[in-house]
């Protein structure tokens, strides 16, 4: 089957260069234009902006590149099956417990905030959790190099703005009039958000639960600019993700089965490299 992704998304930044260049190392008259390669690279592709420049700690407190497994790269071809057809992208998850498996939605989010005048929300059951998030998401910021990095009006735990902090020549130079917020579901109104990430969705209270899919699911636009991830560990029955979760199935029979009854495990590369496809119905609502 044939991949999502053009070979270029799927190969580091020097072997990138060298497809497009021919070379290894630009002349220095050459440098401008091998920058705006990259720069344009980077913001086309978010699965190459992900895995050559977003960091995250390991367990020894190491920055490391963030390389999906299988089930991020299955979510990664869910998402990227929608965006490139041009439709609203609307992604349903059942995931293990695996450590880290949201940190690939957090840096599809800061991704997203990269571009004007774009909001993402990143929703979670509790403070401890958001926390931990808000903690990987100054890292991923923090480690860009200087260059990729946009200007930051505020910047705090949980709160980044992307704007010119200088008042004085703001009006020329505005930055980018986006911001990326990490919180626990509250009553929310105004302006709603373009990328929005549940996580832990079937963990959350009752009231929680409520708020996210009566306030804030429903004031996101159905443009292909938005983005819907909703990802958390089974937690038996309720009126919205499970219902969500079938009707997601039911849209992608041929999908779910080839996920299903798999005879091997596949590798995040194969799943990117299209040996399991890709859902039956992009244009349908929520893949899974």
């Amino acid at each position: 089957m044939k991949s999502l992704y053009d070979p270029s998304e799927l190969v580091g930044t020097p072997a990138f260069l060298r497809g497009k260049f021919g070379v290894d190392r630009p002349e220095p008259h050459q440098m401008e234009s091998w920058r705006l390669a990259e720069v344009r690279q980077f913001h086309s592709s978010p699965i190459f902006a992900i895995r050559n420049y977003f960091r995250t700690a390991d367990k020894a407190s190491n920055l490391v590149a963030i390389q999906p497994f299988a089930g991020q790269a299955i979510l990664d071809v869910c998402i990227e099956s929608q965006r490139r057809k041009g439709y609203p992208q609307r992604v349903v998850g059942v995931k293990s417990r695996q450590v880290g498996w949201s940190t690939w939605s957090l840096g599809r989010m800061l991704h997203n905030s990269m571009k004007r005048n774009r909001r993402g929300m990143f929703l979670v059951p509790d403070e401890d959790v958001a926390a931990v998030m808000a903690t990987r998401m100054g890292t991923m910021v923090n480690s860009l190099p200087l260059f990729l990095q946009p200007m930051r009006r505020i910047d705090n735990v949980k709160h980044v703005v992307f704007d010119n902090p200088n008042r004085k020549d703001r009006i020329d130079n505005p930055g980018l009039a986006s911001e990326m917020q990490i919180v626990v579901p509250s009553p929310m109104r105004g302006i709603p958000p373009q990328f929005l990430v549940v996580s832990e969705y079937s963990h959350m209270e009752s009231e929680d639960q409520y708020e996210v899919s009566s306030s804030i699911v429903p004031a996101i636009p159905l443009t292909e600019n938005t983005c819907v991830i909703i990802d958390t560990t089974a937690n038996g029955f309720d009126d919205f993700y499970h219902p969500m979760v079938m009707d997601a199935m039911e849209a992608n029979p041929k999908w779910c089965a080839r996920l299903e009854h798999s005879k091997r495990p596949y590798t995040a590369e194969q799943l990117l490299a299209g040996e399991l496809g890709e859902p039956n119905r992009p244009d349908a609502g929520y893949d899974i």
